[in-house]
C-alpha cells in the first residue's frame, strides 16, 4: 500500500544518513512481522498494541542493552539471525495514562476538512473502543483483534472534556472501529456527552436499527460514516459483511429523518466482482443519494 511504500521510503532515508534505531508498529508488522524486520533498514518492529512495549524498549535503548528478550511483541536482529518475543496480552483501555497532546503541535492537525466537517472548526481524534468481532474478509481487524474492549464512560468524557477546553474543540472525531458494537455502551456514552460537544463516529449500517438515532443526534452526533462497501447482496456476502442492501436501504431511511450528516465507504473492484455489481452499487448510491 501507499502508506508503506512511503514509510519504507523515508525509513530508508533515515538510515542512510543516521544510526539512529528504527522501530516500526502498526498493523503490517503485526501481521508481516518477518517480512518487516527482514528490512535491512528497519532495526525492530513491534507486534500487536504497542504502548507498552515501545516504552520499554526506549528504556533499555537508553540503558545500551542488547536483550530485549523482556519487551512483547518485539521482533529484533542478531548476528543475522531473526529473535522475537510473544505479544502481550490486549490492554486495560481504562488503565491507558491520558493522550499527551502537549508533546505536538496541536495546531497542526486541529483544522478539519470543510467537505468532511462542514462548519466544524476544531477537532481531534479519540479511541473508545478497540477490536471488532465481525469477520469481513478486506479488513484487518480479525487478524488483529483479540478481544473487543470499550473504554469506561466515565473515562471519556472526562479526557474528551479535558482535551475539548484546553484546546478549545468544537468536536471530537471517534476512531473506534464499530463504535455500535455494544448498543447499551454507545447509548450510555452518547448520554453523558449530551452535546458538550459534537462527534463523529464509525459504524456498520445494520448496527443502527438497533440505535434511537434522533437521540444519538440530541447528543451530539453530527457525522456518521458506515462501510457498506457493494450494493451487490452476493458481494456483500462473499466479503462475510453480515448485512444485505435491505438493511442498508432502511438505515439509510431513517437517518434521512435527522440531520446527521453521512460519509459512506464503498469498495470497487473487489476479487470475483462483476461489471454488474459494480452498477448495483452505483445505484444504491444513487438511491442512498436521492432517498
Amino acid at each position: 500500500g501507499t502508506q508503506i511504500y512511503y514509510s519504507l521510503e523515508v525509513t530508508k532515508f533515515i538510515k542512510e544518513r543516521s544510526s539512529v534505531p528504527v522501530v516500526w508498529g502498526g498493523m503490517h508488522p503485526t501481521l508481516e512481522g518477518a517480512q518487516t524486520i527482514a528490512k535491512p533498514y528497519i532495526d525492530f518492529a513491534i507486534r500487536g498494541e504497542g504502548e507498552e512495549a515501545f516504552r520499554m524498549l526506549t528504556e533499555q535503548l537508553s540503558e545500551k542493552s542488547t536483550s530485549f528478550d523482556g519487551v512483547p511483541g518485539l521482533l529484533w536482529k542478531q548476528q543475522g539471525r531473526i529473535l522475537g518475543t510473544n505479544m502481550a496480552d490486549p490492554i486495560e483501555l481504562d488503565d491507558s495514562p491520558p493522550l499527551p497532546w502537549h508533546l505536538l503541535d496541536v495546531e497542526e492537525y486541529t483544522s478539519p476538512s470543510q467537505y468532511a466537517y462542514p462548519g466544524i472548526k476544531r477537532l481531534l481524534p479519540f479511541q473508545g473502543s478497540r477490536g471488532c468481532p465481525f469477520k469481513c474478509t478486506f479488513c484487518s481487524e480479525p487478524a488483529l483483534t483479540k478481544k473487543f474492549r470499550m473504554m469506561s464512560v466515565k473515562k471519556i468524557v472526562e479526557e474528551c472534556l479535558e482535551t475539548t477546553q484546553r484546546y478549545q474543540l468544537d468536536h471530537i472525531v471517534f476512531y473506534d472501529e464499530e463504535f455500535f458494537v455494544n448498543q447499551k455502551w454507545a447509548t450510555e456514552l452518547a448520554t453523558a456527552i449530551n452535546g458538550q460537544f459534537t462527534w463523529t463516529v464509525q459504524t456498520r449500517a445494520a448496527d443502527l436499527l438497533r440505535v434511537n438515532l434522533p437521540q444519538m443526534e440530541r447528543c451530539g452526533l453530527t457525522v456518521l460514516a458506515p462501510g457498506l462497501e457493494s450494493g451487490s447482496d452476493r458481494m456483500l456476502k462473499y466479503m462475510k459483511k453480515g448485512e444485505t442492501v435491505a438493511e442498508y436501504k432502511e438505515a439509510n431511511r431513517r437517518l434521512s429523518e435527522t440531520g446527521i450528516r453521512l460519509q459512506y465507504n464503498f469498495i470497487v473492484g473487489f476479487p470475483t466482482e462483476t461489471r454488474k455489481e459494480v452498477v448495483e452499487s452505483v445505484d444504491l448510491i444513487l438511491h442512498l443519494i436521492s432517498s
